[in-house]
């Protein structure tokens, strides 16, 4: 599930992976522990589509998510077994190569999600 979740952007995986470990409530409080006080996950999909502009519901900041990402990888938050698995999963992406990927030089490596 979780790499049908992270390679594909499967969204089914991802909605069971939430509900497997306490649900949207505990994704928050989880990253409020790592500090991330700006990321709010609201809702799962399919309801993601329907937004307001205006809304704060289930947003991010680059900056917020850069930050919880460092504390994870960077600053020892996972083990090495588990670092190693989401920068694989990350680095195989297959959903974000005409975004990210394109706006940079062939040999930089993208780890994206």
């Amino acid at each position: 599930l979780i790499e049908a979740s992270m390679t594909y952007s499967d969204n089914t995986a991802n909605n069971k992976i939430i509900k497997e470990i306490g649900g949207i409530k505990k994704v928050k409080q989880r990253l409020k522990e790592l500090g991330d006080k700006v990321t709010n996950p609201v809702r799962y999909e399919i309801e993601l589509n329907y937004y307001s502009p205006k809304s704060k519901k289930d947003t991010s900041t680059p900056a917020a998510f850069g930050k919880t990402l460092n504390k994870l990888i960077a600053n020892g938050k996972l083990s090495k077994e588990n670092k190693k698995f989401l920068l694989d999963l990350m680095l195989n992406n297959k959903s974000g190569d005409t975004l990210i990927k394109d706006g940079v030089s062939k040999d930089c490596k993208v780890a994206d999600k």
